[in-house]
């Protein structure tokens, strides 16, 4: 902001007003920032999940083939 904006903003709504317009617009900032960095984190989140979900189910196939192989040697021992 320019030091004339500044001041002529602070001789027409005064200093305690100004303040709280200047901390409004910070917070405003920070927020949009923080929001991106939730929504960032949610999609490597959602990425992991969506990874550990697939390795999850690749095993089940796995334990399951490998139940299958052990009752058909039981099967054949008998």
């Amino acid at each position: 902001m320019g030091e004339e904006f500044i001041a002529n903003l602070l001789s027409s709504i005064g200093i305690p007003a100004a303040l709280c317009f200047y901390t409004l617009f910070g917070v405003n900032r920070t927020l949009k920032e923080l929001t991106d960095a939730i929504n960032k984190l949610t999609t490597d989140v959602d990425r992991r999940l969506d990874r550990q979900e697939d390795e999850t189910r690749r095993l089940q196939s796995t334990v399951a083939d490998l139940n299958h192989t052990v009752n058909a040697l039981q099967h054949r021992r008998e």
